[in-house]
């Protein structure tokens, strides 16, 4: 099991820094009342590697809650946030007598909050705030942008306490590792121990990471600036022939196991003969199983189950000459729908409120139309720009890449006979 996991936080008592902050979490919660309190959520926001997920579930086991937990990797849109979170938050738990059973007691958690506002979460929000102003249940938001949360909900605002997150101090994590050093039974230079507190810029997971890294005797010297290097690693996991130094260089990679599968996937047909390829896809399809369970029942410990199978340089011998490494095709054919998707959905959500129609029903049976329109018709291409603050991308959509440059050109040319008032001379 890795320091991270072994040493997570089960109480917050063993979080380090932010004390005011989490007496503060404690006297809300304490202090909570469904009928009396306005508080009835608190937003725990601050940088990542600041301890604010850590709390949230050390908070619920502390006062014995049990912990509904959304996080980013599931779908939160408006019927989920619902059926789970709203539904867990007003249904007690009752003894047969109808006497409320205490040890019933839920607290909502949302993890990274702030990334509510997508396609997927679309609607989650709004369940979020229904849930804060009808629930019987405190909710904690977890989030790295403040701004980004609250600006799009004045219910947040209203019904929840603030609670910034800082960076644990160097000198706190310093104490940590001692603590750690001393239960594990190994002898680390304070130097040395200094220098990992100052490398992880507050970031205790870093640190942890670090610290096992040289309790099995390799040097962090330089690490930092290895880290996210993925190019280096790769060769490694293909054509390494020791387990344990691969699994070390895959922590310092600092990525998430799912993504560096999908790094592993990319590469396999390059470099696995024909006859080998159907077994290293089988092991890593494993791995995957694993990262499923991990991500439905979060249980994080099954993650070094799927790094293990991810190790296929040991099992299996590839071709010995050089490869050149690319960037997995999902990732990047997915992250140009995912945008272009968006910007579709609030386009029709723009023009849905004009027209008193479903996003539905904009897609399906008024953008064909529009798209059709402006391909022939310049003013009216200028007019629905006016009209609706269509942004470039949007035009993009709606009149393709070549074509959008040309309107967008026009539409420069009409703004600027508009402010010289010589609007009849353009037309």
């Amino acid at each position: 099991m890795s320091f991270v996991e072994k040493y997570r936080p089960q109480s917050l008592r063993d979080l380090i820094g932010n004390r005011g902050a989490i007496e503060d979490l404690k006297e809300w919660l304490e202090n909570w009342n469904e009928h009396k309190w306005k508080e009835k959520g608190v937003v725990i926001h601050g940088l990542s590697g600041t301890g604010k997920t850590s709390a949230a579930l050390a908070l619920a086991k502390d006062f014995g809650y049990d912990a509904i937990e959304l996080n980013a990797s599931d779908k939160r849109n408006y019927e989920t946030v619902k059926n789970i979170a709203f539904r867990g938050s007003i249904n007690k738990t009752f003894m047969e007598d109808g006497t409320y059973l205490a040890e019933g007691k839920k607290i909502i958690i949302l993890d990274e909050a702030d990334n509510l506002f997508g396609v997927e979460d679309r609607g989650g929000i709004r369940a979020i705030g229904e849930t804060l102003k009808n629930g019987h249940q405190p909710v904690v938001l977890i989030a790295n942008d403040l701004y980004r949360l609250t600006s799009r909900s004045g219910t947040i605002v209203n019904y929840c306490k603030i609670l910034k997150f800082n960076k644990p101090r160097r000198g706190e994590i310093l104490k940590l590792l001692k603590r750690i050093c001393e239960r594990e039974g190994f002898i680390v230079n304070d130097e040395k121990l200094k220098e990992i507190s100052e490398r992880c810029n507050g970031d205790v997971r870093s640190a942890l990471n670090d610290l096992e890294v040289i309790s099995g005797g390799a040097d962090i010297s330089g690490y930092r600036e290895r880290e996210n290097n993925i190019f280096e690693v790769l060769p490694k996991i293909f054509r390494g022939t020791d387990l344990k130094r691969i699994k070390r260089e895959m922590r310092l990679l600092d990525m998430e196991p799912r993504a560096l599968l999908l790094w592993i996937d990319e590469q396999i047909p390059k470099e696995y003969d024909r006859d080998t390829i159907p077994m290293v896809y089988d092991q890593i399809s494993k791995s995957d199983i694993y990262l499923g369970r991990t991500r439905r029942r979060q249980h994080y410990s099954m993650w070094r189950y799927a790094t293990d199978l991810m190790v296929v340089g040991p099992a299996f011998k590839a071709t010995p000459h050089y490869m050149k490494y690319s960037f997995p095709k999902w990732l990047k054919e997915m992250s140009s729908y995912k945008g272009k998707r968006v910007t579709r959905e609030e386009m029709a959500q723009k023009i849905g409120k004009f027209c008193h129609a479903s996003k539905e029903k904009v897609k399906v049976h008024i953008l064909p139309y529009l798209s059709y329109i402006i391909s022939k018709d310049d003013l009216f291409a200028i007019s629905l720009i006016e009209t609706f603050d269509l942004s470039k991308e949007e035009i993009e959509i709606l009149a393709g890449k070549e074509r959008s440059e040309a309107i967008l050109e026009n539409y420069i040319k009409f703004k600027r006979s508009k402010i010289t008032g010589k609007i009849e001379e353009y037309k």
